[in-house]
């Protein structure tokens, strides 16, 4: 994935979906949280700049767990393009969101 990369101010993300599998061995998909979704990062665009000038540093590196807002994503090929600003939280990879 390393070479793709989103445009500046945008991180690329693959987007979590718990699977689950019943007791007689029927393999679901749980319902997703309308708002937010949990994924990994798999790259990240160049900074965006303030209003100022100056240079927004980025929270989360390649490969953090992180929850975003689904509502202002785009979507390429199954991968989340996310703005920076919303993403919310670095999390860890067994946190659930219900």
């Amino acid at each position: 994935m390393s070479d793709f990369y989103p445009m500046r101010g945008k991180s690329a993300i693959q987007r979590w979906t718990p699977e689950g599998e019943t007791e007689s061995g029927i393999i679901f998909t749980a319902k997703e949280h309308p708002w937010f979704a949990k994924g990994k990062v798999l790259s990240r665009g160049l900074p965006e700049y303030l209003s100022s000038g100056k240079e927004m540093n980025h929270t989360h590196k390649e490969g953090d767990y992180v929850l975003y807002n689904r509502q202002n994503i785009e979507n390429f090929m199954g991968i989340d393009l996310v703005k920076h600003e919303d993403i919310i939280a670095i999390v860890d990879e067994n946190t659930k969101i219900s």
